[in-house]
């Protein structure tokens, strides 16, 4: 659960109260105000964090970054990882075996039609 509301911005009472104790109200105030992510502003208005990363960076901020990917987002995370792992010389082997193997289809059926006619 702590790490749920982590990602969520929750400080519970206790928490809370021993903030307020230690650091001040104003030091959670200003917590609470990064933590629910109230400085990024809208992507409607100029100048602020969305619209500068929406419109000047191109960067997709609906993109999901990983906490709620969904399978198929997981599973493609996943295959470009083991992809970047497999050595360059087994790629190349990997690549010239499938060629080989369309190629040798292809003439086999090509052969295998003028041998038909």
């Amino acid at each position: 659960m702590t790490k749920i509301d982590i990602t969520l911005g929750y400080i519970c009472e206790k928490h809370t109260e021993e903030i307020i104790k230690y650091y001040g109200s104003e030091y959670l105030k200003e917590f609470q105000y990064v933590i629910d992510r109230n400085w990024i502003g809208s992507i409607k208005k100029e100048g602020s964090v969305a619209y500068n990363l929406k419109h000047i960076f191109k960067f997709n901020i609906n993109k999901n970054s990983g906490f709620n990917k969904n399978r198929w987002e997981r599973m493609k995370e996943k295959i470009s990882e083991e992809f970047y792992k497999i050595p360059g010389s087994l790629l190349f082997e990997i690549l010239k075996l499938v060629i080989t193997v369309l190629v040798t289809y292809w003439l086999v059926k090509l052969g295998l039609a003028n041998e038909l006619k």
